[in-house]
């Protein structure tokens, strides 16, 4: 960022998701059947979900993403919802966005920000104050039961089982 925040503006956004969606929708169309295999697909694929890892994430929620979001964001509803929040958005004439990030953990493990993803937070602070907001969850799956914790993020890189010790 140069002390400014992303084009937000409905057409904007309208552009880059109609072109992450199409993404999106091609990387189901040929990599379905290798994320259901277990298997990461090789290389970097953008679209609606998070791509910056060549979507390792994916492969990790992989019992999240094929039974709820996948069905969420093939379905025409969600392209026509979409597109029904963005003509609100016009019609309010594109208020400041608020920007919110989540940061996820597995097995009672903390994720915290690396130096850099500090240094990156605290700058969009700046171009966008009170309107930025954090939390930081983990889930613990034990037999039939998951427990959800949720806190702010922490900050210093690494990871730590319930929210004891680790990087700082």
């Amino acid at each position: 960022m140069d002390g400014q925040c992303p084009d937000t503006h409905a057409d904007s956004l309208e552009g880059q998701w109609v072109e992450l969606l199409d993404h999106e929708r091609r990387f189901i169309r040929d990599h379905l059947p290798d994320v259901e295999a277990g298997l990461t697909p090789l290389g970097t694929y953008p679209g609606l979900l998070p791509y910056s890892r060549k979507r390792g994430s994916i492969q990790v929620w992989r019992d999240l993403y094929r039974p709820h979001v996948l069905p969420r964001i093939t379905r025409s509803e969600y392209e026509a919802t979409v597109r029904r929040c963005l003509t609100r958005r016009r019609k309010a004439h594109n208020p400041p966005p608020h920007f919110v990030g989540l940061l996820a953990g597995i097995g009672g493990l903390w994720t915290r920000l690396s130096r850099a993803g500090e240094h990156n937070l605290n700058r969009l602070r700046d171009v966008a104050p009170g309107r930025v907001h954090e939390l930081a969850i983990t889930a613990l799956v034990g037999g039939n039961t998951t427990t959800f914790t949720s806190e702010p993020i922490r900050r210093g890189a690494g990871s730590t089982a319930n929210g004891t010790g680790g990087a700082g």
